[in-house]
């Protein structure tokens, strides 16, 4: 209890005033004041070959608040998809949804993710039952590779 209480006082004396992105050497910016001095943490991310996806950013953003006394997930997370979202060309949805924030999750479809495809009508339900990779997802709406013959168009 007491170790709680003492780092709550430590962490109530630092405080985040703004991120900072840089693109060269890729890196997020920390510019917290303590004890009315500010200072800025560089955190160095990968390189833009290592972060391909929204679920590559979701990984980078969380281990950063896990490294960061100051940051929160509810608080901060939402914030930092953003930026990484924009240092790593990637769209990121504004996520209102996001389980961490405290919102309801309603889809755990995500970019990268293999899914069956089902519930096609018409013309596509030829489809029905193939395998194929999420390639982008927004909120309800779902782009979808598949890999097969009849996706090519080819006959059996």
């Amino acid at each position: 209890l007491l170790l709680a209480a003492t780092r709550a006082q430590a962490t109530s004396m630092v405080k985040l005033k703004r991120f900072l992105l840089c693109y060269e050497p890729p890196g997020i910016g920390l510019e917290v004041e303590e004890d009315g001095h500010v200072q800025v943490k560089h955190k160095d991310m990968p390189p833009g070959t290592q972060a391909n996806t929204v679920v590559d950013l979701e990984v980078l953003a969380d281990n950063l608040i896990a490294s960061e006394d100051v940051l929160t997930q509810r608080k901060h997370r939402n914030a930092i998809l953003q930026l990484l979202g924009r240092l790593y060309n990637i769209d990121v949805e504004p996520a209102e949804d996001d389980p961490l924030s405290g919102g309801e999750d309603r889809c755990h479809i995500r970019e990268g993710m293999q899914v069956v495809i089902i519930g096609l009508h018409a013309q596509q339900q030829v489809h029905n039952g193939e395998i194929g990779v999420v390639v982008k997802a927004k909120r309800d709406k779902f782009d979808i590779f598949l890999n097969s013959a009849r996706a090519a168009g080819e006959t059996d």
